[in-house]
């Protein structure tokens, strides 16, 4: 009962913080700074639970409070987040209840404010896990050099701050616990995770700044809706009035699904007016983002002839998904097909007023 109390007092308060900003910060700690303290082997440790995310989804940053002190020469300090052993991590089989590393910054200690001041370390870009996650700190401080953490008193009913403990295998098998010593006065590290509701990946482009002097394009630049590929691809041809070659190709999608961290591609051909190969290329995934975003593909200053088709071919699959935006202002030249072959129309929207979001780009 105490858990569920604390971690609704919890929520409450971050909740209450951030209100609806797509950017915040969790933090339990409470200013002003308190003290100070150091630590030469082990870790400073946050641990933030679910509870604590409201609608925020993704985690980018790292900042503390701290002030450097002596000679920290090329000291190098790392922040490190640690989270629950999944189908996408590290699995420690003997002690699947262990938190697995989920990535590692490095810092220059003389990068820290010598005055006690706050320091930002940005992080890769984190998924926020079921079953919380935490932040550990190592500085390597010793006593006549190294960096001091801040504390000040806890904003929640039990500190969510701890000692992350340098513990061997066989210690962490015999007492798993043992490995995080959570304190007992009421007071947190100074430490806050910069958090956001959306990924922020994609390019940032907007349908405007693809448009006038060379662009050719079909769309109206809003997405009605998106639609998935796994086997066939979208097609939209274009009519180049000159002999002209395309240096950039401009894709609208978004991901669904459990896309975070994939490593797949999406296959892009531009293929001439007997829809053989010109050039094959691919993009990755994570070019996109989750709600919608232009992404631009290079191509080489490649000649096309004077029709010719761009295919979008994504390989989509029930658990990493490549949605492709679809504008229903009529269609002007969009179908669907493979390298090599026209099909019949297999898409959910429209064909008679779809407008697959494909542009190309002329370098003369």
């Amino acid at each position: 009962m105490f858990r569920i109390l604390t971690m609704l007092a919890v929520f409450m308060l971050l909740a209450s913080q951030v209100a609806l900003a797509q950017e915040a910060s969790l933090s339990f700690a409470t200013e002003p700074v308190q003290s100070f303290e150091h630590m030469a082997i082990d870790g400073h440790e946050v641990f933030y639970p679910s509870a604590a995310y409201g609608n925020y989804a993704f985690a980018d940053s790292v900042t503390f409070f701290c002030r450097r002190y002596g000679d920290v020469g090329d000291l190098i300090g790392s922040v490190v987040v640690f989270g629950p052993q999944g189908e996408n991590t590290r699995r420690i089989e003997d002690i699947p209840e262990s938190q697995v590393v989920y990535s590692t910054t490095l810092f220059n200690l003389s990068d820290c404010p010598g005055e006690a001041g706050w320091f930002t370390v940005p992080i890769e870009l984190l998924k926020l896990p079921e079953g919380g996650f935490s932040v550990v700190i190592y500085t390597r401080s010793n006593d006549e050099r190294g960096l001091d953490i801040g504390l000040s008193p806890s904003s929640t009913a039990s500190s969510m701050s701890y000692t992350a403990r340098v513990m061997t295998k066989e210690e962490l098998e015999e007492d798993p616990e043992a490995s995080q010593l959570r304190r007992t006065d009421r007071m947190e590290w100074m430490l806050s995770v910069g958090v956001r509701m959306d990924s922020g990946l994609g390019s940032g482009l907007s349908s405007s700044d693809l448009s006038g002097k060379g662009f050719d394009y079909r769309d109206d630049g809003t997405a009605e809706s998106f639609e998935e590929f796994t086997r066939s691809g979208a097609m939209v041809r274009f009519d180049n009035n000159s002999k002209r070659s395309v240096d950039a190709i401009y894709i609208y999608a978004r991901l669904g699904a459990d896309w975070f961290g994939t490593d797949r591609e999406c296959s892009v051909v531009i293929a001439d007016d007997r829809l053989n190969i010109i050039k094959r290329m691919a993009i990755p995934y994570t070019a996109f983002n989750e709600s919608g975003s232009w992404a631009k593909l290079e191509v080489p200053n490649r000649e096309v002839t004077k029709t010719f088709y761009v295919i979008v071919q994504p390989h989509s699959e029930k658990n990493v998904q490549f949605l492709i935006g679809a504008d229903n202002s009529g269609n002007k030249s969009s179908t669907v097909g493979i390298t090599g072959a026209l099909q019949e129309w297999s898409a959910s929207c429209s064909e008679a007023d779809t407008n697959w979001m494909i542009r190309v780009h002329y370098s003369r």
